[in-house]
């Protein structure tokens, strides 16, 4: 069994209209994320959030209402397959200045474990820009889409 922090666009990813999807790698990132997301609800992993909700928050205003990333989320926290976890500050080595404020709290859960949890990532560049200083504090970024990553 495996932790895994989860980016909010693997869950947006598999909702996307396909005439929004205007490249084949879009459309391969959308059926990726779904796959992976269905993996995740039958397998024994589990989606790690923190315990203040932020990301859970961020879940449910970025899901379309009754969508398939919805649902998922939804039988996690029936099942209790959402891991909870106090988030700390994040270190200062990650301080990075172009880094999205967003994404911090993503990092400062996963680092809550030791070792980190891997941060499963679709779509969103910052991951790939800062590889080598996310690295250096142990974190794994899993890219679903590496060819996406430049296109959205």
């Amino acid at each position: 069994m495996a932790n895994f922090v989860i980016d909010t666009n693997v869950w947006v990813m598999p909702d996307r209209k396909i005439h929004t999807l205007d490249t084949l790698p879009l459309v391969t990132c959308a059926e990726t994320c779904r796959g992976w997301l269905v993996a995740l609800r039958t397998g024994e992993n589990q989606a790690v959030v923190d315990d203040t909700y932020t990301i859970v928050g961020e879940y449910r205003r970025n899901l379309r209402q009754g969508g398939f990333g919805e649902k998922i989320l939804n039988e996690l926290m029936k099942t209790g397959r959402l891991i909870y976890r106090s988030a700390s500050q994040l270190p200062v080595e990650l301080e990075l200045e172009h880094f999205d404020p967003s994404d911090q709290k993503f990092v400062t859960v996963a680092l809550a474990s030791d070792p980190p949890d891997p941060i499963v990532n679709a779509v969103d560049s910052d991951w790939n820009e800062h590889h080598a200083a996310l690295a250096q504090t142990g974190l794994t970024i899993i890219e679903l889409c590496p060819d996406c990553i430049a296109q959205e």
